[in-house]
């Protein structure tokens, strides 16, 4: 309802990740959030590694969300990931994203 009047969707990611809600993270992600924001040091897809919330993980990543932010401790969502023991395919994607933004940073 909110969205449909115009509310911002990218204050709302961090409770789509909370319930690990792939339908509403869709439709989310469909209005274009800023997927860099940070509530208490975290990004939305630092907070779903942390969480261990896959499906939403899997949807931030495939949305672009920068695995590279570091939270206030200077970790990212790669060394969260490892950390919590993640598929290694959802890692493996993390690295991935990871070298494809430091690539589209230094211009190449």
């Amino acid at each position: 309802m909110l969205l449909k009047l115009g509310a911002d969707p990218s204050y709302s990611l961090w409770a789509v990740v909370w319930r690990d809600d792939d339908v509403f993270c869709r439709e989310l992600l469909m209005k274009s959030p800023r997927l860099d924001l940070r509530a208490h040091g975290e990004t939305p897809i630092f907070y779903a590694a942390r969480l261990k919330r896959l499906k939403t993980l899997d949807l931030l990543i495939e949305a672009g969300a920068d695995p590279t932010i570091a939270d206030d401790k200077g970790r990212d969502a790669i060394d969260i990931a490892q950390a919590r023991r993640l598929p290694k395919n959802l890692i493996d994607r993390l690295v991935d994203a990871k070298h494809r933004i430091q690539r589209m940073k230094s211009g190449g």
